[in-house]
């Protein structure tokens, strides 16, 4: 047995070695000190373990490992107010979004497969030192990196027991930061009850790159600029519509598509002057409003331009001499509102017939035209990354429910 000691308080043996550390040594770098120690073929980790006894039945976990064939096993737990648990969790990865259920779906020998355990659990040597812990990550998320990075199913025989303290998983999302951070997410959720937003204040991802989609942050930046043009515009008492792929998407997702390359809005040209000259307030939000191309106000004429910017967004906003909005506005009939990430936009009467006239097969998915080009693709690209949870083929090309959060 190879022990980590912050306090001193323990003493050599003649099968325990000590190994003192810091009290600045993190949980991760003290385990890879200790790992280096070992020389046998497999290594027990013992997590929060407050007593060790027969019931651990490590020759059954090393007879599985080896039968089972896979690269780690573990056992169940029992804490200290002898509370049973499995601590077996499955896990699921999409969208910038890390979700783990407690329970199994496969057994073998009396054994579950997981994705993740909670106790302790025995692995071969030569991965344990191959993948090692995160020196880096505080304790929440140090073994969740773990497991990701182990990522291969992980045996729990639970006629093996451990008594430890469970786990605590804390409810402060500073606690996880720099797991979050380290996967980019945007949240994390335990079937138990915890979920962890990580929010937006971070250099998120916004690339456009081919296969892959957008992250929750990039879009929710996308929706504010979009949000925050139609608010404005109906302060002013201007009449503006969503128009193109951003009413596609909202009418389809209620937000705007994952897989967005810019947004497109439509104004009465004779509100030009007002819409130009109340922009400017805009800029205390990040966004900029400029003119990009002047216009008459005929029925004839070139339509007038407005282009909206953010970060990472562009939005452009053209003039139309007739809008269905002005005229509902002018017969003093309601507006459709239509929900929209959270929020409610004005819209056109009827936006699913509005957008039909310029999409065919609305409800089905298909990436953006300068990905794939015009025409009707029947399939998302092929992502150039394995397994990734940002790829856009890990969804199908119909329905709404899939980009919501994943169940494991």
């Amino acid at each position: 047995m190879i022990v980590g000691d912050y306090d001193g308080n323990v003493k050599e043996k003649s099968n325990v070695r000590v190994k003192h550390m810091a009290s600045t040594t993190t949980e991760g770098d003290a385990l890879n000190t200790l790992m280096e120690e070992v020389k046998t073929e497999y290594t027990l980790v013992l997590r929060n373990v407050t007593e060790l006894d027969s019931n651990a039945q490590i020759e059954r976990l090393v007879r599985e490992i080896e039968s089972l064939n896979v690269n780690a096993v573990g056992g169940a737990i029992r804490n200290s107010d002898n509370i049973w648990r499995l601590g077996c969790h499955q896990r699921v990865f999409r969208n910038y979004t890390l979700v783990y259920e407690e329970g199994y779906d496969e057994s073998m020998h009396d054994c579950v497969f997981c994705d993740h355990v909670d106790g302790p659990f025995l692995i071969k040597t030569k991965i344990l030192k191959t993948i090692k812990f995160d020196s880096i990550l505080t304790p929440m998320g140090l073994y969740e990196d773990f497991f990701m990075r182990l990522n291969t199913e992980v045996a729990i025989c639970p006629d093996a027991l451990f008594d430890m303290d469970f786990p605590r998983r804390s409810e402060l999302t500073k606690d996880w930061e720099k797991f979050g951070r380290k996967r980019n997410l945007y949240k994390l959720k335990f079937s138990f009850g915890l979920t962890i937003h990580f929010g937006c204040n971070y250099a998120y991802p916004c690339e456009r790159i081919k296969g892959f989609i957008r992250s929750p942050c990039c879009i929710q930046e996308l929706a504010d600029l979009i949000y925050g043009f139609m608010d404005m515009c109906e302060k002013v008492k201007g009449s503006c519509q969503l128009n193109c792929g951003t009413v596609l998407g909202t009418v389809k997702m209620y937000n705007a598509i994952p897989w967005e390359e810019d947004a497109d809005l439509n104004f009465r040209c004779h509100d030009f002057t007002k819409l130009k000259n109340a922009s400017s307030k805009l800029s205390s939000s990040g966004i900029r409003v400029g003119v990009e191309h002047l216009s008459n106000c005929t029925p004839t004429a070139i339509p007038a331009q407005l282009g909206a910017r953010s970060k990472h967004w562009h939005a452009d906003i053209w003039s139309r001499y007739t809008m269905e909005s002005y005229e509902v506005r002018s017969k003093h009939r309601n507006f459709t509102r239509i929900p929209f990430n959270g929020r409610l936009v004005h819209g056109m009467r009827n936006p699913v017939l509005f957008t039909r006239i310029s999409y065919s097969d609305i409800f089905m998915h298909q990436q953006h035209f300068r990905e794939v080009g015009f025409g009707r693709v029947k399939q998302f690209s092929k992502c150039p990354k394995v397994n990734g949870h940002d790829c856009i083929d890990n969804y199908y090309e119909d329905g709404n429910i899939q980009f919501r959060d994943p169940v494991a």
